[in-house]
């Protein structure tokens, strides 16, 4: 049982740290295209 628990703890925890990474990238490319654009032309 203990085995099994783990096992689901990891399956769970994949997930999450990839929807974290994705944000991250997607925070990383929202902050370039506006530097790009320039914040004043958005703003």
């Amino acid at each position: 049982m203990a085995e099994d628990e783990e096992t689901i703890e990891d399956q769970n925890r994949k997930p999450k740290k990839l929807n974290s990474v994705l944000m991250i990238l997607s925070w990383c490319t929202f902050g370039l295209g506006v530097y790009l654009l320039g914040w004043d032309g958005l703003v």
